[in-house]
């Protein structure tokens, strides 16, 4: 029997640029079978060996991953990684097309695949848009196809739901982080009819349009809540809490777009919440910020005459914004004289 190479001759061999001498071994039959099913593939893929690693593709034996650490929770060698990472058309196209190909669905993971491998592997392989991660999509829209890219997120997002394995919190993270990748990417147009496919809209959404101080994310995702969240008391006390919660984070254009809901809110529903959140609201219609003007004063005195103890409270806990406030009022109803 010939001369066995082991695993870690062989990666010497290609980290000193021996591809050749790989090639002879392996013509030569000089590794296992047992360890060219187990390791070769992953190998050569890592090291964008390309003609080899389309000929072990053919072999029905050969491993796409290999664990050289048993105690780690991911594989630390996948083929299939390897070939995205080095964006090898080529050897995609070949793995793709093999048996092994049509029956890998483990993409979500894979931490880089070129958007245009992306829309070939969905569009020409029939890969389901579920198994890829929200990462992924994001490239997409990066890429500039957007309507695949916003399909990718809605398909992931019912998944996540029908399939019953996510809480609550993964699925507003999801919300959110999909929200923010249509904001990051200039596609804060694609919203609405992102949310619209949604049964429930969590307020992490609000949140990330806040975050970005996005007046048109604000405008969609509020009235998408309108339609679903805030049908009940619960969801429209959820949403005015969370106004108060981002207090000095909005600037005008953003707080304004909830100006009709707060007006409502404080006739109908204002005494179901702690006064200090009616006062947080109010704070924000009066404060200035280094960034940000003076947003809504005329809201501030709708809050005042309609929100039962508020002027009283709002006086006790800031003084520091009702006594200029209320020094200019006074100012604009003597020169009204």
């Amino acid at each position: 029997m010939s001369f066995q190479y082991l695993y870690e001759e062989i990666r010497e061999l290609y980290l000193n640029d021996g591809r050749k001498d790989v090639s002879e071994i392996v013509k030569n039959r000089e590794i296992s079978n047992e360890d060219r099913n187990e390791w070769l593939l992953p190998l050569a893929c890592e090291f964008n060996h390309t003609a080899l690693a389309k000929a072990l593709i053919k072999l029905p034996d050969t491993q796409v991953k290999f664990f050289t650490d048993t105690t780690k929770h991911r594989t630390d060698h996948d083929a299939v990684e390897y070939m995205f990472t080095h964006d090898n058309r080529e050897l995609i196209d070949a793995f793709f097309q093999s048996e092994k190909g049509k029956n890998y669905h483990d993409f979500s993971q894979q931490r880089f695949i070129h958007p245009e491998v992306i829309e070939t592997l969905i569009n020409d392989y029939d890969k389901n848009p579920t198994i890829f991660g929200s990462h992924h999509a994001k490239t997409v829209l990066e890429n500039g196809n957007k309507q695949l890219g916003l399909d990718m997120l809605i398909a992931q997002s019912k998944d996540m739901v029908e399939c019953g394995h996510f809480d609550e919190k993964s699925l507003s993270k999801k919300q959110e982080n999909d929200v923010m990748a249509l904001i990051e990417t200039g596609n804060s147009t694609l919203i609405g009819d992102y949310l619209k496919e949604q049964d429930y809209i969590h307020l992490d959404t609000l949140d990330a349009a806040v975050g970005y101080n996005n007046a048109l994310a604000a405008d969609l995702i509020f009235k998408e809540l309108e339609k679903k969240n805030l049908t009940t008391e619960k969801g429209a006390i959820e949403v005015y809490e969370n106004l108060a919660a981002n207090y000095g984070k909005l600037e005008p254009d953003t707080f304004n777009v909830f100006e009709d809901f707060i007006k409502d809110f404080a006739v109908n529903h204002s005494h179901k919440v702690d006064n200090s959140v009616n006062v947080a609201i109010a704070a924000t219609c009066l404060d200035t910020f280094e960034h940000m003007p003076v947003p809504n004063e005329n809201l501030a005195k709708f809050l005042f005459k309609n929100v039962p103890d508020l002027k009283k409270d709002f006086q006790q806990m800031r003084p520091d914004l009702y006594k200029p406030f209320e020094t200019k009022q006074t100012g604009m109803k003597l020169s009204a004289f």
